[in-house]
C-alpha cells in the first residue's frame, strides 16, 4: 500500500486533523519533530499510512511551541 501526506500551515491545523482521525489507529501521536522544524501525526487507515505535518524548512517561521 502507499501513504499520504497532507502539509497545514499551522500546529492546530494538525490537532484538528488527529482529533478527526481518533478512531483510526495512531502510528505516531502530535508532536513536534527533531529532526525538522515540523508538527507531525501519523494513522493508519485500512492500512494506508496516512501523515499530516506543518509545512518546515529553511526560511520558514518557526513552529509554535
Amino acid at each position: 500500500m502507499g501513504d499520504v501526506d497532507i502539509l497545514v500551515a499551522r500546529r492546530q491545523d494538525v490537532d484538528a486533523v488527529a482529533e478527526a482521525l481518533a478512531h483510526w489507529p495512531c502510528l505516531t501521536a502530535p508532536q513536534r519533530l527533531a529532526a525538522a522544524p515540523q508538527y507531525f501525526a501519523e494513522y493508519s487507515l485500512d492500512g494506508v499510512r496516512f501523515g499530516v505535518s506543518t509545512v518546515g524548512g529553511p526560511g520558514l517561521r518557526q513552529l509554535e511551541v
